[in-house]
């Protein structure tokens, strides 16, 4: 009811903060605002958090109805949507609590020498270590660029590569693999941890996608979109009365939808050369350190995303949770 209240307010000011940065677009003569990050239109990147949400449907209504087989007197709604992404089922192997000393005994290698700040969220479930693992994968990226470079290529205003690495980092979660050796799980156990942590990322890949198209600058969010795409994302919609107060402001959605669509070549690339359980494997330091000393901008962010890349986020989902 806090959040409600505010959410008028809070969606005039984002309002705002969208027209400035569509003027200031328009006056340097950049079609849309994401324009320096991507030579994507604003068309094609709707079109694209749109048909993340359009292959992910199918599966993401097949674990609602798996879920509800357990509780078949209980409605599916955004409650148990919010509840479920949480992954509070999956308590095997985490320690008690979420710290960076956990962090280091993970990936103390990778991060030897480097400035790494990493946010903690509280441990509310399995999710929270995803989110820290991934936030950890920011960091790296963040702090291993190349002192040397000049300010311009050290920093980027939209961090793709930062949120790609994020992500692949987050990932690990869900790998049974990474159940097995750094968790010390048994086989059944990790296997159906790293499902559960699966269906965690498929709500959180949607999620980026919904949180895209509900912080557009070129469109303003109504009420009936906004009950729309959270119903979609849900199971069932927030409150009409919550529009501009979620997602939180953050400015950098349409980046983080960016990096999901381009995080698999990454992730493929290091079990390709680095096996499965490349975040234990040495010569992945030094592969990863490397990479994370690079400019901050990626190149090929500058690309269209092709659509293979849609075709296989799915396939990949498909894959974990089929």
């Amino acid at each position: 009811d806090a959040a409600a209240e505010r959410g008028p307010d809070l969606a005039a000011l984002a309002h705002a903060q969208s027209q400035r940065r569509v003027e200031v677009a328009r006056r340097t003569g950049l079609t849309h605002p994401l324009s320096l990050a991507t030579s994507m239109t604003h068309g094609a990147l709707r079109a694209a958090a749109v048909d993340v949400l359009r292959r992910t449907d199918d599966l993401a209504s097949s674990l609602r109805r798996e879920a509800r087989r357990g509780a078949p007197n209980e409605a599916h709604d955004a409650t148990r949507g919010l509840m479920a992404a949480i992954v509070a089922d999956a308590p095997e192997g985490w320690p008690s609590s979420l710290t960076k000393r956990w962090l280091e005994e993970l990936f103390g290698d990778l991060a030897k020498g480097l400035a790494v700040d990493v946010f903690l969220p509280p441990a509310l479930g399995a999710a929270s270590f995803a989110r820290a693992l991934g936030a950890f994968g920011y960091s790296l990226r963040v702090a291993g660029v190349s002192r040397s470079l000049p300010f311009a290529l050290a920093q980027d205003p939209y961090p793709v590569d930062a949120h790609r690495f994020s992500l692949v980092f987050a990932s690990l979660a869900a790998s049974p693999t990474f159940q097995r050796r750094s968790l010390h799980n048994v086989e059944r156990i990790a296997r159906g941890q790293a499902r559960r942590l699966a269906a965690g990322a498929l709500f959180e890949a949607r999620a980026i996608a919904v949180r895209a198209l509900l912080t557009d600058d070129m469109e303003r969010t109504t009420p009936d979109v906004f009950e729309e795409l959270t119903g979609t994302l849900f199971g069932g919609p927030l409150p009409a009365r919550l529009t501009g107060a979620w997602p939180r402001a953050r400015g950098d959605e349409w980046v983080r939808l960016l990096a999901l669509l381009t995080a698999g070549p990454l992730a493929e690339q290091l079990v390709e050369r680095f096996d499965v359980d490349w975040f234990a494997n040495p010569r992945a330091v030094t592969y990863l350190r490397a990479r994370a000393s690079a400019p901050a901008r990626d190149v090929t962010d500058l690309e269209p995303v092709p659509t293979t890349a849609m075709k296989q986020l799915g396939a990949r989902f498909e894959e974990a949770l089929g």
